[in-house]
């Protein structure tokens, strides 16, 4: 299972041409299986080839805080993770405490975003996303989701088995700023 909190937006229109709806979308998520790894995703659009797949215009960072390493997609589109560094101020072995609640975010500006979690009291910045070809633009729809992949994601990318008991994911609060 992976629980998730994502900006997203696909309104239909093609902002940039390419014959398919723009996707925007913002993902925060933590993986139930190995609950030490955030994962994020930022996305800004797709496109089909001549076979007619898919490929994604996003990137992809995560961090195991049970260890400190940092994880990244190498190839816009990928979803192969591929250990990029290790960095101390990640290592948060008491995450996550199943009892607590985080403050996660995200402060999005249109060159840049950058994904924060508080852990042990201090604002961890995540991830800053400065690469703007993977910023989504306009207006995103705040979603909170629990859904299961076919496979794992981190630390290998083995099949996940369906869950054999009910889940759930709560949500203490969400806040929005903005213009």
């Amino acid at each position: 299972m992976v629980s998730a909190a994502t900006l997203y937006a696909s309104d239909g229109r093609d902002a940039n041409g390419n014959g398919l709806p723009d996707l925007h979308e913002l993902d925060f998520q933590v993986l139930c299986g190995t609950p030490s790894f955030v994962v994020l995703t930022a996305w800004s659009d797709y496109q089909k080839d001549a076979l007619g797949r898919e490929t994604f215009l996003k990137r992809g960072h995560a961090i195991d805080t049970a260890t400190g390493d940092v994880y990244d997609t190498l190839v816009p589109g990928d979803a192969a993770f591929t250990k990029t560094d290790h960095a101390p101020a990640f290592l948060h072995p008491s995450f996550p405490d199943p009892a607590a609640f985080y403050d996660i975010g995200v402060s999005w500006q249109a060159d840049r975003v950058r994904f924060f979690m508080t852990l042990d009291g201090s604002e961890v910045t995540l991830w800053d996303l400065t690469d703007a070809a993977y910023v989504p633009l306009g207006p995103l729809t705040m979603i909170f989701n629990l859904w299961h992949p076919p496979s794992h994601w981190l630390p290998s990318s083995s099949a996940a088995a369906i869950p054999g008991h009910a889940s759930s994911f709560s949500v203490d609060r969400a806040e929005w700023y903005g213009e």
